[in-house]
This record gives structure tokens, C-alpha cells and sequence, in this order.
């Protein structure tokens, strides 16, 4: 018996090139999941302004229930995968109000002064604490914010941390991160930062547990860790060690 032949075929949406059977009349595309035709058309060179437009306002994401990759327009909401068919949120969320459910999402999170975030978890592309409440466990994929006094009891992960001045949290929790960036005050019951962790004019993080390999910290500044893991403080430019605070650091 014969083997059903197959061809090349281009999604006209992403451009994204896959075989299928000849016999096929219609097909999903395997990168961004739209259905399309697969009959033969007259042959149409593709210029070069039609390449790109295939391509503009696109982007590239992984989904976080089986790490299928997706081309997916700029503009959309929301996506179903391909491979899984798991939802995909890709909007900004502003809490404003009480949120008691999860949420995961592409997008962004920002929590603000009235806002009040309980649910068990939340993951978003940048999270940002803009006064109000958090708790659970709270994921960030690049960056998360600490802008004004906010309440936040939560475990935390992200690439970098920031407390900007005049802002600060405590939590009974812990902070992983890859960098740190202490502006203003800050409590955790561990910190775990596997880049550097910098410690500004004005800035203070107490702790009781403190792994980092390498730490900065500003005249002004002040770090107070009951047990650490660590190189010996590297002081910035101009530091004058009478203005730094550390206590129970350990090289």
C-alpha cells in the first residue's frame, strides 16, 4: 500500500511552515493554532512587504501549562494553545478592589492603594505594589515593584526586585530573585538572591536568613541579616563604613 503523500504548507497568518497530507483541504497551524486552507493556489511571489506584515505585532511566548511554543498577535486578550488547548490570559489586570481567585496572565499586575490580592497565587509578566495588599505566592517573569507602603505577605520569585524610596512591605515570607534593588524598607523572613543585591542611600532589609553571593551597599544604607551566606560586602564608591549598618553578616 501506497504512503499518503504530504507537502509543505504556510500558515498565512504567522507564516509558520508544517507538512501535511496532499489530500488535506484544510488544516491548524502547529505555531499559532489558526485553521486555514491547504488548497493549492496559483503560484504568488511574496514580497517583501508581505513578510513583514505576516510577522508585525507578533510575539513569541511559551505556554505555562505545557511550554508549547506560540506566535501570537500584540493585540490579543486572550489565546487558546494548540497543543493543550489551556487558556491563556494575555491581558493587564489593575486590582482595585478585593481578588480572592487566582490569576495567571501574560500581561502585567498591579495592585493599587484599595487594592487587595488574596488568592493562592499570582504569576504576570512584571508585578507592581502600588499601596495596597498582597499575599500567597506571587511570580513575577522580570520584574517586581514595591512603589509606595503596601502590605505584602507573600512568598516571592522574580528576575529583579525593586523597593523604590520611600516605599517599603514586611512579610513573613521569602523573596528569590535574581537582583535587588533596596531603595526603601523592607522585611523577609529569608532572602535567596543568586545575582547582586544593592542596598541604596536610605535603603534598609533586615532578615533572618540572607543567601547572595555578592552585596552593594551605599553610605546611608543599612543591611541587617541574623544569618548570612556571602562574599564580604562590597562597598560602593565613596562608601564610608561608619554609615553602613550590617548585622550578623558573615563572609
Amino acid at each position: 500500500m501506497a504512503t499518503p503523500k504530504r507537502h509543505d504548507v504556510t500558515c498565512p497568518t504567522c507564516s509558520h511552515t508544517q507538512r501535511e497530507y496532499v489530500e488535506a483541504t484544510s488544516t491548524f497551524c502547529h505555531a499559532c493554532g489558526h485553521r486555514y486552507s491547504t488548497r493549492k493556489a496559483p503560484p504568488r511571489r511574496k514580497t517583501k512587504s508581505a513578510r513583514t506584515a505576516a510577522t508585525l505585532n507578533r510575539r513569541r511566548i511559551y505556554c505555562m501549562f505545557c511550554d508549547h511554543p506560540m506566535q501570537i498577535p500584540e493585540s490579543s486578550d486572550s489565546w487558546q494553545c494548540p497543543a493543550c488547548s489551556e487558556y491563556l490570559d494575555l491581558k493587564d489586570h489593575t486590582i482595585t478592589g478585593s481578588v480572592g481567585r487566582s490569576l495567571q496572565t501574560y500581561g502585567d499586575l498591579t495592585v493599587e492603594s484599595q487594592g487587595f490580592f488574596s488568592g493562592n497565587r499570582a504569576e504576570a509578566q512584571n508585578i507592581r505594589i502600588a499601596g495596597g495588599s498582597a499575599s500567597g505566592q506571587l511570580t513575577a517573569r522580570e520584574s517586581f515593584e514595591i512603589t509606595r507602603l503596601s502590605k505584602v505577605n507573600a512568598d516571592i520569585k522574580c528576575d529583579r526586585f525593586l523597593v523604590v524610596s520611600g516605599a517599603g512591605m514586611e512579610s513573613r515570607k521569602s523573596l528569590r530573585c535574581h537582583h535587588a534593588v533596596i531603595e526603601g524598607s523592607v522585611r523577609f523572613l529569608e532572602v535567596t538572591i543568586t545575582g547582586t543585591l544593592e542596598i541604596k542611600a536610605g535603603g534598609q532589609l533586615r532578615t533572618e536568613k540572607l543567601t547572595v553571593p555578592c552585596i552593594q551597599v551605599s553610605p546611608g544604607g543599612k543591611l541587617y541579616a541574623t544569618e548570612a551566606v556571602s562574599r564580604p560586602v562590597s562597598k560602593s564608591k565613596g562608601t564610608n563604613q561608619q554609615n553602613t549598618s550590617v548585622a550578623g553578616v558573615s563572609p
